[in-house]
């Protein structure tokens, strides 16, 4: 990110005109000079962006508010805020970063700058900011003004294609998700289109739509989807390692949730075969549901944990629930049958698929009060 807009701070400054020798020019070249530096050098943001809203004032001063070289400075802030906030989780760096981003392309558009590659990179950036700052309209009607840039700007396929991802993840990461869905669905259409059905693109914008379909419990659909990516997968091996892996094991999750156990089987296998690791005594489940809470304990409003202690066969089933420790044994019983419906991956040990003996979770049961 820095380094973008770092690029456009050389373009645009490096013209003789700033070479004034008025007093504050001077001032600016010499703050200007210090943010090259500090860029160059520092691993910490807090001086750069110190610098940055220097020059960011300096710069309005001397150029006025409507000049592209504060264009520039505006935009240099705006990114360092984004940068930091995104790092920090600190959404009031991310509002003013949004509001920095809407002044620099409010000057871009009355400087009648082209809506190129460029300016549609930078919007995305600045979309990105919008979740955090109460005065933004509707994130989504944003993420269309954007993806309108880009069909004016004759996008190819590929282009397209790469665009209406990158704005399914906004809206994913914005948990507005139905219309995140649709975007990787036209996303996955145009990679296709452009790249053929077998690309890694399509896989993933598949595996984006599938995860989508889950979420709102349309496993039949999602079914569908995951089984195309993992198939695109298959054929990608070197860049679909990960994805591969959580691909089988929400399908392990669906299979379980639609009672088709036995397919559920042939995933888990697939991920001990493709990530075989030393046995962890607390390995985590591919699959589980919630306990059932006991009533009376509900109704006391009573907190509670248990330990069990089990096996995993080589087909990832639990068996021989036991327990080991627990706060009251009114929790045993939905504990034990909870985890009796877990699935995991089995282990491996020379090639071959073991029984896991000592596998262990916690089950804590607490109840939270509404406000």
């Amino acid at each position: 990110m820095i380094r973008r807009f770092f690029i456009v701070l050389m373009l645009i400054f490096s013209h003789a005109a700033i070479a004034d020798e008025a007093a504050d020019k001077a001032e600016f070249q010499k703050l200007y000079a210090q943010f090259n530096d500090l860029y160059a050098n520092s691993k910490d943001l807090d001086p750069i962006i110190a610098v940055a809203e220097k020059v960011y004032e300096l710069g309005q001063q001397v150029y006025g508010k409507d000049h592209m070289n504060t264009a520039v400075v505006t935009y240099n802030l705006a990114s360092l805020y984004s940068e930091k906030g995104e790092k920090t989780q600190n959404g009031e760096l991310s509002v003013k970063a949004s509001r920095l981003y809407n002044d620099y392309f409010k000057i871009l558009d009355d400087n009648d700058v082209p809506k190129d590659n460029t300016y549609i990179n930078q919007y995305l950036q600045y979309i990105k900011t919008l979740a955090f700052d109460d005065r933004s309209r509707s994130i989504h009607a944003t993420a269309n003004k954007v993806i309108g840039f880009a069909k004016d700007a004759n996008y190819n396929d590929a282009e397209m294609a790469s665009l209406e991802f990158n704005v399914g993840l906004l809206l994913f990461k914005n948990t507005d998700y139905q219309k995140s869905k649709s975007h990787f669905e036209r996303a996955s259409e145009l990679f296709e289109t452009a790249y053929g059905p077998d690309n890694y693109n399509v896989g993933e914008a598949e595996f984006w739509v599938a995860k989508l379909d889950m979420g709102t419990n349309s496993n039949s659909r999602a079914e569908t989807h995951f089984l195309k990516a993992l198939d695109i997968f298959k054929k990608n091996p070197e860049k679909s390692k990960k994805l591969t892996e959580n691909t089988h094991a929400f399908l392990v999750a669906i299979y379980e949730e639609m009672d088709r156990s036995q397919e559920a089987t042939l995933h888990c296998k697939a991920i001990a075969e493709e990530r075989p690791k030393d046995f962890d005594q607390f390995i985590k489940p591919l699959y589980r549901k919630k306990p059932i809470y006991p009533a009376q304990q509900a109704r006391t409003g009573n907190s509670g944990e248990v330990l069990l202690e089990f096996d995993v066969d080589t087909d990832g089933f639990t068996r021989n629930v036991r327990v080991i420790e627990s706060s009251s044994k009114n929790f045993e019983s939905a504990s034990i049958k909870a985890a009796e419906g877990y699935r995991y991956a089995p282990s491996i040990q020379n090639g071959e698929l073991v029984v896991t003996k000592g596998a262990r979770v916690l089950i804590k049961y607490r109840l939270y009060k509404s406000r």
